[in-house]
């Protein structure tokens, strides 16, 4: 697990890849080092003829990211189109607030996600998607994973 000023990026249940992002904002460095560190994964699972599934942790969150972070992201997304397509299987954001959803919704309006995404007011939902996903796609997952899935509260 890495952290960059409070925001989370924990490979621990590879191939799920999840990005936590803390209660309060973070500076725009910080999350241009996260998506960083992500984009190195996915470059290392091309290289490595694999793919990832992405889960994007909103819950904590208390306040919404500056215009800046958001123009980042977007930003992000475009730079690295063709890696998500060959590197991940898609990914999922998770938040329990319909305002937040609605945020993300209108992010992926300007720029649509190279791969399926969804919104989901859970994490046991965002892993349940991203299972699904990873089988259609023939990625192995370890059966720890397949387990503790059906511990994961909500």
């Amino acid at each position: 697990m890495r952290e960059f000023g409070g925001l989370r990026v924990d490979t621990c249940d590879w191939p799920i890849v999840l990005m936590e992002f803390p209660e309060l904002r973070i500076a725009d460095a910080q999350l241009q080092d996260a998506l960083g560190y992500i984009e190195d994964l996915m470059r290392d699972s091309e290289k490595m003829h694999t793919r990832s599934f992405q889960i994007t942790d909103l819950t904590r969150m208390r306040e919404l990211a500056p215009p800046s972070q958001r123009q980042y992201g977007v930003e992000w997304m475009r730079r690295t189109l063709a890696l998500q397509r060959t590197a991940s299987v898609g990914g999922a954001n998770v938040t329990p607030s319909p305002l937040l959803r609605g945020l993300i919704t209108a992010i992926n309006w300007f720029q649509t996600p190279a791969m399926p995404t969804v919104s989901v007011a859970t994490r046991r939902e965002a892993l349940v998607a991203g299972i699904e996903l990873l089988d259609a796609a023939h990625v192995p997952i370890p059966e720890e994973l397949r387990m503790r899935i059906r511990f994961v509260r909500g």
